[in-house]
């Protein structure tokens, strides 16, 4: 195997080789054919090193992991020869769009994974969601420390800002479960999931969500429709499917948990 490619195989193997480590016993015009070599190859010479350059070492670091906090980054790759130039790496790799930063698990953290993040577009109307939100909630404080309600119609429209259409703004989970009960103690041992759609006013796939999580936890019981092609059109429609199987009555086995 030729030194050359002795080279490429190590760099691609571990980043970086030290220059005087790369050139060891050549003379200066070897050196050079070398060094020309290796820049044609789309490796890189630092002051110190022979390189991949850090915009691929980190590219390929974030095809292995989904992110990798900031503080931790320079351990992760090879021939950094200062915080300076990692630093400049970065910001040129956000600029373009190929990096984000995020902040997640306690500290920053940078990844290519840009469409899971959140843009500045959206982070302002986060922002302007959250203050919206704040001055709503503190006109339904009072001095006394009592509580005044606040127009659902104006807390739906805040969401709407968000592309959000809500009129619960309890967990769902829990509204669904709380309706159930409520059809339990007004005598529904089995109560018909239709029903239960209409009552909670939610999409029927945001009850069939919580209907599923609430089995999978022991919580309640889906039980299938006995003859199908009794039920009508609409009721058919908002009832849960598993497979060809239409589930379309639940029962409670345990109390929504309170607090």
């Amino acid at each position: 195997m030729s030194r050359l490619e002795n080279l490429r195989q190590r760099l691609d193997r571990e980043g970086a080789v030290r220059t005087r480590e790369a050139l060891q016993g050549l003379d200066r015009s070897d050196a050079a054919e070398l060094l020309e070599a290796l820049a044609r190859a789309g490796f890189e010479r630092t002051a110190s090193h022979v390189r991949v350059p850090l915009d691929r070492q980190l590219a390929a670091l974030l095809r292995r992991q989904r992110a990798v906090p900031l503080k931790k980054l320079r351990a992760h790759l090879a021939g950094v020869e200062s915080a300076e130039e990692l630093t400049h790496v970065v910001e040129w790799l956000r600029q373009t769009g190929a990096l984000a930063s995020v902040y997640a698990d306690g500290s920053e953290q940078v990844t290519s994974a840009v469409d899971d993040v959140l843009s500045d577009a959206e982070l302002e109307a986060l922002a302007a969601f959250s203050e919206g939100l704040r001055a709503l909630l503190s006109r339904s404080r009072t001095r006394r420390g009592t509580r005044r309600s606040l127009w659902r119609d104006d807390v739906a429209a805040l969401f709407a800002q968000l592309g959000v259409r809500a009129r619960s703004f309890v967990p769902r989970d829990r509204s669904v479960l709380d309706h159930l009960d409520a059809l339990h103690a007004e005598g529904q041992r089995l109560v018909f999931v239709p029903d239960l759609v209409r009552r909670s006013q939610l999409d029927a796939s945001e009850v069939h969500a919580a209907l599923v999580a609430a089995a999978g936890a022991g919580q309640v019981e889906l039980r299938p429709e006995s003859g199908v092609n009794t039920l009508r059109a609409e009721d058919a429609a908002l009832c849960l499917r598993d497979g060809d199987v239409c589930l379309s009555y639940v029962r409670r086995i345990e109390p929504a948990p309170r607090g």
